[in-house]
């Protein structure tokens, strides 16, 4: 399976390939794809963009089977760590993330997984969630919550308004 998101702007496409493994992106300016390799994904799944286009969330799975995750990757062409893994979040183990929605507020991730060994064909939700200050949480729907790590979050005012620098 497999899965497509577009950027908030349109200017890129991303697709997931789970027959290959590999993450796509397509520039729609030019119709060319690129790979974006070096990434630890595992088998891919479904991808989802966050409102604001800074991350993207990619369902994945380890190569053995053993456990879903969703890995957080910075798609910011500004940002230094562009178009690498800024975290990964395990789900249960013995399971297969297969779909991903975020919320339009940007603040809660929806993954859907389905068990593959224990009890197939039984699914789960897990939500991740970033509270007021930047915590990012897995919450299971068996009731475990798991505190994954920080994100900077700011907020300022700037009177004078963007200015164009360089050639952005």
């Amino acid at each position: 399976s497999g899965g497509m998101a577009a950027t908030p702007d349109g200017s890129r496409v991303y697709v997931t390939s789970g027959a290959i493994n590999e993450l796509g992106v397509i520039d729609t300016a030019t119709d060319r794809m690129t790979l974006i390799t070096g990434q630890p994904f595992g088998r891919l799944r479904d991808i989802a963009v966050a409102p604001d286009g800074k991350l993207a969330y990619v369902a994945t799975q380890t190569s053995n089977g053993a456990q879903g995750f969703v890995r957080v990757l910075d798609i910011d062409p500004a940002s230094p760590t562009f178009h690498t893994i800024r975290a990964s979040i395990p789900l249960r183990e013995k399971s297969d993330c297969q779909r991903l929605k975020v919320r339009p507020d940007g603040r809660r991730v929806y993954a859907l997984g389905v068990d593959t060994i224990a009890e197939p064909n039984v699914s789960f939700v897990a939500e991740i969630d970033i509270d007021p200050t930047g915590v990012v949480y897995a919450r299971f729907s068996n009731g475990a919550d798991q505190a994954l790590g920080q994100v900077a979050l700011s907020t300022f005012t700037n009177p004078q308004g963007l200015q164009p620098q360089g050639n952005n």
